[in-house]
């Protein structure tokens, strides 16, 4: 039996979660599963980058009923066997209606929610993993939290892994000159408050180092406050906006990353900026310390910009030290959990959902 399964992401520009269920529907065995990724975007100029095997829908409101029917529709006339939904954190009104009834199976994944007020996952989104056939989480420490707050809830652990960066993608220019230092950032928040500070560390940097810029990766780099700071802060020349779909590129010309988010599971892009030889400059969490350690990775306070500017500053005049943090980075994520093996689990889950 051919098993089809619907993909359901709340927010396309998930890119993390997007990245890994892209990966899902590459090598899953095409003899035994047809799939399709359905999903909102928000800015409508992505509809046009909808692959085949990819439905998307415009939402400009998260909470409209007549774009949601429209979707459920088009995935009631797909008819999957099993709908498998990403980005838990931030269903609303579906949690209930109408995609409870879309197919015989559920299984509900939970990657890497931002940190907000409240509980991880919001009443709606423990609603729809009570619900589920098949609960999994990318990282142990989301997998302890859901179930330490899920009585009844039984979470299979699969480790988020990500593919090798082939190095053939086009990007357009990014006006960046060549020889330039670049920091790429990543990682976002409810309030966007961790970019603010990203770009505060950038305006110190700035003062210290000459032919510096900084690259913004990630839905919140798009937040229309985001010019009008850097204009005040004078470093507009300095602060680009990266390409969508494109971070490995931009990581492979990167000369370090800079994550100051706090969020409660493992981030995609830390794998990606191993895999690019990228010595890291990382919030100090449990989910970034689960993954990397002092040999790849420099960790300051959550929130202190100025521990964060310290840190960038001492690295970048120690090309040695960073060359050694990108090398034990990159054997840090070729000893990890891979890509096959996550791929294995999932098609492991969906063989005994069909018995």
């Amino acid at each position: 039996m051919t098993l089809r399964i619907a993909y359901y992401l709340p927010s396309l520009e998930a890119s993390g979660e997007r990245t890994l269920v892209r990966s899902l529907q590459r090598r899953l065995p095409q003899d035994r599963y047809q799939t399709r990724l359905f999903g909102f975007v928000k800015n409508r100029s992505l509809l046009a980058q909808a692959g085949d095997d990819e439905y998307r829908i415009c939402r400009s409101m998260p909470g409209d009923p007549f774009v949601l029917l429209k979707l459920a529709r088009e995935m009631r006339r797909w008819q999957p066997d099993l709908l498998h939904t990403w980005g838990v954190a931030d269903l609303g009104i579906e949690a209930w209606w109408p995609l409870k009834s879309i197919a015989r199976w559920r299984v509900a994944s939970v990657h890497n929610p931002p940190c907000r007020k409240g509980p991880m996952i919001p009443a709606r989104g423990a609603r729809w993993l009570h619900h589920a056939d098949r609960v999994t989480a990318t990282s142990r420490v989301v997998g302890s939290y859901l179930e330490s707050r899920g009585p009844g809830i039984q979470v299979d652990v699969i480790p988020a892994a990500v593919e090798s960066y082939p190095g053939d993608v086009e990007i357009e220019p990014s006006g960046i000159p060549s020889s330039a230092t670049v920091i790429a950032v990543a990682g976002s928040d409810a309030r966007h408050e961790r970019i603010r500070e990203a770009l505060e560390v950038m305006e110190l940097l700035c003062a210290v180092h000459e032919n510096l810029h900084m690259v913004l990766l990630g839905p919140a780099a798009n937040a229309t406050w985001i010019p009008r700071f850097c204009r005040q802060l004078e470093i507009e020349s300095k602060v680009h906006i990266g390409p969508p779909g494109c971070w490995q590129q931009v990581l492979a010309d990167a000369s370090l990353l800079l994550m100051p988010s706090e969020s409660h599971g493992v981030s995609t892009t830390l794998f990606h900026a191993m895999a690019a030889s990228l010595p890291l400059v990382v919030a100090d969490t449990t989910a970034n310390r689960s993954l990397v350690d002092e040999s790849c990775a420099d960790f300051f306070p959550v929130g202190d910009s100025g521990q964060s500017a310290r840190q960038v500053h001492q690295l970048l005049k120690d090309p040695g030290r960073m060359e050694m943090m990108a090398e034990a980075g990159r054997r840090h994520y070729e000893s990890g959990g891979n890509l096959q093996q996550m791929v294995e689990s999932y098609d492991s889950i969906y063989q005994e959902l069909l018995g």
